[in-house]
């Protein structure tokens, strides 16, 4: 079960995130894992979960767009395409 709640579209690659075994680093450098219904972000070192989301709905998408965030404009684009 993830430690951390974050939100997809939010800056949670730049944030530090700390783990029991002594790794600590960016958001960037931790794994993620794809699942049916969420991702979680695991360690690099002992694979604990540190971190999960559900992931955006298209109106999420839409809102961070207009807010200018890159990852959910190229998203919604491949949705259009669709």
């Amino acid at each position: 079960m993830p430690r951390i709640a974050i939100d997809y579209f939010e800056a949670w690659r730049e944030r530090v995130f700390v783990c029991e075994c002594g790794w600590s680093g960016p958001g960037s450098r931790l794994t993620a894992c794809a699942g049916v219904a969420l991702f979680t972000l695991e360690c690099p070192r002992c694979r604990d979960t540190l971190a999960g989301s559900a992931y955006p709905t298209i109106e999420e998408a839409r809102v961070a767009a207009d807010r200018g965030h890159p990852e959910a404009q190229r998203w919604l684009g491949r949705e259009r395409d669709r």
